[in-house]
């Protein structure tokens, strides 16, 4: 009889065992399914903060190469006026 019950609860303690650990491994499965979420999430925001600088980059370069072009032009159109007047 004491064999008997001492069968069972080994089996239960097994049973309990494996469940246990079945969780704990569904647990750090969708821990790990979060963390992944997370930073692919962080890593699209990175992105597209990444584009709008460059956009940006680009936008206030055409602009500056846009004001040197002037620059020069001015600075040209002074040097020859300068040349005429000698």
């Amino acid at each position: 009889m004491l064999k008997n019950y001492l069968k069972t609860r080994y089996a239960d303690l097994a049973l309990a065992r494996v469940e246990s650990e079945k969780r704990n491994s569904l647990i750090k499965a969708w821990e790990e399914n979060e963390k992944t979420k997370a930073e692919n999430k962080a890593t699209k925001k990175v992105s597209a903060i990444l584009s709008w600088e460059n956009t940006k980059k680009a936008n206030i370069e055409a602009q500056l190469k846009k004001i040197e072009e002037q620059l020069e032009k001015k600075k040209a159109e002074y040097a020859e006026k300068m040349k005429n007047k000698a």
